[in-house]
């Protein structure tokens, strides 16, 4: 079969038959022995290995008439520059997901978070994976973690900011909480005690209980007695910026909030905590980065993209799927939600390839190295290859 790759996503290719299916295809290993790459844009032939789930192989990428080294594309038929204005700074705060994923990235900043939200000394056991992708099955679902840690003690931490109320935070977030329990256990091993404890932790700026709360907190418990407590090692915590219940939790989680809300000068100099006016100083260094800029203008074309592509790809599955209201208005759901967490999605692979050799090099304590390949692209392929990371 012949199609044309419409998205790439952390080894995984989608291709658009031309018709009304899109299959999520590996690249066969002879591509990397021979220095190739699929990129978006490439018309390749496949193999369907599996029609039901649609999953195949790419066997061949089929002549180029064109190729652009970034953003990998291919057959490109017109090409945008896109110049940004300096002049006002773009003005974003925490509850944005890119500033969020650039400020997180800083393991103090990360640190800070957690122990003012849990109210407890925490010590990061690796750097903070930021749009950590998270998936059972390329037939399946994947979920797009914000930011991804893990402690001393084991502890895993999934924070995620969200700003608009999608109506289905609470299943959601049972979601996320499922797909990273399946990766917590090495296959082979029976003692379920082993699984590591999990907080799935959700920040927005609405109530999403209409309890008028700062944090809600969810443990399973017995229905027909509270006092029982299941153990099993999973709690969810909701923030909400503008609760109204301050005696009920620390002052300084709520001067976070708030600070997460509003991420300004001003904001930060009213508060007392001594955590959040480090932290300012942390973001606005991030605000003022050249680098940074360049990265947030590179978002928002590669957003502007896969608007396109699920456009694209929206019609043709409506073409299949008929006109009617019901399949209209959940496939306009899935693509609203869809957009909606997967704004930094163009990033993704870059981010995973990145966050696996700061684990490869962490494992091996190769400390030195974490450091340099921030600022030496070269080194950092080099690395790239030695660990066999695409």
């Amino acid at each position: 079969m012949t199609g044309k790759i419409i998205k790439g996503i952390a080894g995984f290719y989608y291709i658009h038959d031309g018709h009304d299916k899109v299959y999520a295809c590996k690249a066969k290993g002879v591509f990397r022995n021979r220095g190739i790459k699929p990129v978006v844009g490439d018309n390749v032939e496949f193999t369907v290995l599996d029609e039901t789930a649609l999953e195949g192989n790419i066997d061949k990428i089929l002549p180029r008439k064109n190729v652009l080294i970034r953003p990998a594309s291919a057959n490109v038929d017109q090409a945008l520059v896109v110049f940004a204005i300096t002049q006002p700074d773009p003005n974003f705060n925490l509850l944005d997901r890119f500033l969020f994923a650039e400020a997180m990235e800083d393991p103090q900043n990360m640190r800070d978070v957690l122990e003012i939200i849990l109210g407890k000394d925490v010590v990061l056991k690796h750097l903070p994976q930021t749009e950590k992708e998270a998936r059972i099955s390329p037939a399946y679902r994947f979920a797009k973690v914000d930011v991804w840690a893990k402690d001393t003690d084991e502890v895993v931490y999934d924070t995620e900011v969200q700003g608009t109320n999608t109506k289905n935070l609470p299943k959601r977030s049972r979601y996320y909480e499922s797909i990273i329990d399946a990766k917590l256990l090495k296959p082979g091993e029976r003692d379920f005690n082993k699984m590591n404890d999990i907080y799935i932790i959700l920040i927005a700026p609405f109530d999403l209980f209409g309890k008028r709360k700062y944090m809600y907190t969810f443990e399973m418990t017995c229905k027909e007695d509270p006092s029982v407590s299941l153990e099993d090692g999973a709690t969810r915590i909701f923030l909400n910026t503008h609760g109204e219940n301050p005696d009920e939790v620390s002052p300084e989680l709520v001067e976070l909030l708030h600070y997460i809300e509003h991420t300004t000068q001003d904001m930060a100099d009213g508060c007392k905590s001594e955590r959040i006016h480090k932290m300012q100083k942390r973001i606005c260094s991030i605000k003022s980065s050249e680098e940074v800029s360049v990265r947030y203008m590179q978002r928002w074309e590669e957003m502007e993209m896969e608007k396109e592509a699920a456009r694209e790809l929206g019609l043709a599955e409506g073409r299949t799927q008929g006109l009617t209201e019901g399949r209209t208005q959940g496939l306009a759901e899935g693509r609203a939600e869809g957009r909606a967490e997967g704004r930094a999605e163009g990033r993704a692979e870059g981010r995973s390839s990145m966050a696996r050799l700061i684990d490869k090099l962490l494992e091996e304590n190769r400390i030195e190295d974490c450091k340099r390949i921030a600022k030496d692209p070269e080194f950092c392929q080099h690395l790239m290859e030695e660990f066999g990371i695409e």
